[in-house]
This record gives structure tokens, C-alpha cells and sequence, in this order.
């Protein structure tokens, strides 16, 4: 993540790619935790009514 002065000095359109990858990462990594958590849930689920 880039500082204030950082963000200053960069050009407009670098500076909207900078805030479009800050929201869009934490949002995949929910995705990604939601979607691991959900197989294992699935798979304890399996063991338990084996």
C-alpha cells in the first residue's frame, strides 16, 4: 500500500489502479476463506455421516 506522499506524486490513472487492487484483494481472500472453509465443512459432514 502507498503513503500520502506516495500517492501525490503518482498519475491519475496509476493512482485508481492503486485504490481498484486494495478493494479488490481483500475481497478474494474472504472468497478463498469462505470456499476453504466450506470444504471442510462438507468434509467433516462426510465423516460424520459415514
Amino acid at each position: 500500500m502507498a503513503t500520502a506522499k506516495q500517492f501525490k506524486k503518482m498519475p491519475k490513472r496509476r493512482l485508481k489502479i492503486e485504490i481498484a487492487a486494495t478493494k479488490i484483494k481483500p475481497i478474494s481472500h474472504a472468497n478463498s476463506l469462505i470456499s476453504r472453509s466450506k470444504l471442510i465443512l462438507l468434509q467433516s459432514f462426510d465423516l460424520a455421516f459415514a
